[in-house]
């Protein structure tokens, strides 16, 4: 009888046991979040879906709660959280973009805006291999770029600036005219995003005198020695003409700050209370997401893999974001 009853219990042993193994392998059960799953939005241009999987993967590990990344724009985020609360995280909403549908859903107390998304506001600019600041460290002031042509012995400087298409084209002819720099540069217009990377790095790599446009978060920063050129203050009342095909007397400015934020659905106060500290300490330096879009240009990865390699590498970062102040 012992024998008998031996074998029975073994065999139950025997059938747990991958049981106990595939329950394992599978999906994690999650017990943070009142067992709710947190969306956030991945509003597709690289930048903004790494930052979901960076905040998918530290909600899940860290606090235990279910995330899922879903994909949405930047037109009709605003609208869904309105109409539904969800998602739940915007990691990088370009408020100025949707100041109106923003400020309706503001004033609603529909969402609200826990931290800037990054550690700078300016993102767009002017900017020089570091060689030229090496070489006459005046040059990082735009009022300076007139002594270059001299400097340097050339006629005229490359000015690399945007596609003609493109919106910072019009800014940029206007800026070199309200600086008083037509006849110091040569302007070379690229056909589009592809080429006008080429011609940057071959400018740095080259170590010619240029000067280029560019905006941040972006690999190209990262890869490249570079420096950005002081425009000045930001000038409310000289902008929008600056950005007017037939601006007639343009006037100096610098490029205007960006409220990006990380905006979170109001109902997360009461659903997820324990998310709300994070969220708000959650601000990435700018530099750092320029080196994570490097890397997963240079080596092929998905934003999840991108992400990954954040949570892997980045630990002095993010953990200050998961602790309690």
């Amino acid at each position: 009888m012992r024998k008998w009853i031996a074998a029975i219990l073994m065999g139950l042993i025997s059938l747990a046991a991958p049981m106990a193994l595939a329950q394992s392998e599978g999906e994690p059960e999650f017990a943070g979040c009142r067992g709710e799953s947190v969306t956030i939005a991945d509003l597709q241009w690289p930048s903004a879906s790494v930052l979901a999987h960076i905040h998918q993967q530290l909600i899940q590990t860290e606090f235990k709660c279910a995330a899922q990344v879903v994909q949405s724009d930047l037109a009709n985020v605003v609208a869904t959280i309105d109409a539904a609360q969800e998602p739940k995280i915007v990691p990088e909403m370009w408020v100025n973009r949707v100041a109106a549908q923003w400020n309706q859903i503001g004033e609603a107390q529909r969402a609200f805006l826990s931290t800037t998304t990054y550690d700078v506001a300016i993102l767009e600019g002017w900017f020089v291999p570091a060689k030229v600041v090496g070489d006459f460290p005046q040059l990082q002031a735009t009022d300076k770029l007139r002594d270059m042509p001299e400097l340097y012995a050339r006629s005229k400087i490359r000015f690399i600036t945007c596609p003609e298409v493109w919106a910072c084209h019009i800014l940029n002819d206007n800026l070199i005219r309200a600086f008083g720099l037509r006849d110091v540069f040569e302007v070379v217009v690229p056909a589009s995003r592809f080429e006008m990377d080429q011609l940057i790095g071959q400018v740095i790599s080259g170590r010619e005198p240029a000067v280029f446009y560019y905006w941040r978060p972006n690999a190209v920063l990262h890869q490249f020695d570079f420096a950005p050129l002081s425009l000045g203050n930001y000038d409310a009342e000289a902008y929008p003409c600056l950005a007017q095909t037939n601006c007639a007397a343009p006037q100096p400015s610098n490029f205007p700050s960006e409220e990006i934020g990380l905006v979170v659905a109001s109902d997360v106060r009461a659903d997820m209370p324990e998310l709300l500290g994070y969220l708000r300490r959650a601000t990435m330096p700018v530099s750092v997401m320029n080196e994570l879009l490097a890397i997963q240009e240079r080596q092929a990865l998905s934003s999840a893999a991108t992400a990954a390699y954040f949570v892997s590498n980045f630990p002095d970062i993010w953990q200050s974001w998961v602790s309690a102040p």
